[in-house]
């Protein structure tokens, strides 16, 4: 994610393979700040609690970056549940009230999907249970379900983006895609036209045009 104070990009986990005696897959607790005025990687010497492989990173509005999620194999794929934010005067904050196995457990370490929702907490939706919960990263940080969200469950290959302030286009399995507003008291999804033929590992792009915006789901996709 590029920081918001520098314009630097910081670069977190990864896997040992290619390190003299790595391993592949073998996660590492590594963060490397990319520098695109001098195209140098540094490596901070304070580095995550965690070792994480496929971790996802969130930029927040306080200018902290969440990461969270992410696994390590040693000795087994053991999941990262515990998140923790980063910033450069404080270093890393552990956010221990936030550690679940329900939001990061039994395969949803892979990427998890976040989104800054409006009242400043994380959004998140997980895959296989569909569900919908929020993380406040506040002191030491709290987990709550919200709900689960309809239709098909997302995997590891299905895009999301949130392309409106609160409004995440949201694709499922099956060729299937949601609407889910975050901006009332509790998340609203509504189905959405199907994104045509399946694209497994595909990307979301929000355009500068906005596409989708407007008070209802339809002409979100087209």
């Amino acid at each position: 994610t590029v920081l918001p104070w520098s314009g630097q990009v910081l670069l977190t986990g990864g896997e040992e393979y290619g390190f003299p005696g790595g391993t592949e897959n073998d996660a590492v607790d590594d963060v490397n700040l990319f520098d695109p005025a001098s195209r140098t990687v540094t490596r901070l010497a304070d580095s995550m609690s965690r070792a994480r492989w496929y971790p996802t990173v969130t930029t927040m509005p306080n200018g902290e970056v969440l990461v969270h999620g992410g696994r390590d194999d040693k000795p087994d794929a053991t999941p990262a549940t515990m998140p923790e934010a980063y910033h450069p005067t404080n270093g890393w904050r552990r956010l221990t009230g936030a550690t679940s196995s329900d939001v990061y457990g039994s395969g949803r370490w892979f990427y998890p999907r976040s989104w800054v929702a409006p009242n400043g907490r994380v959004f998140i939706v997980t895959k296989g249970d569909r569900g919908m919960w929020s993380l406040n990263p506040s002191g030491s940080g709290s987990m709550t379900r919200l709900g689960t969200y309809a239709g098909a469950t997302t995997n590891n290959t299905t895009p999301a983006a949130m392309f409106d302030i609160g409004r995440i286009l949201l694709t499922k399995a099956g060729g299937q895609a949601s609407v889910i507003d975050i901006n009332g008291a509790s998340p609203r999804g509504t189905p959405s036209g199907s994104p045509g033929p399946y694209r497994s590992r595909g990307a979301a792009t929000v355009l500068p045009s906005r596409q989708g915006r407007g008070p209802g789901a339809a002409g979100a996709l087209r």
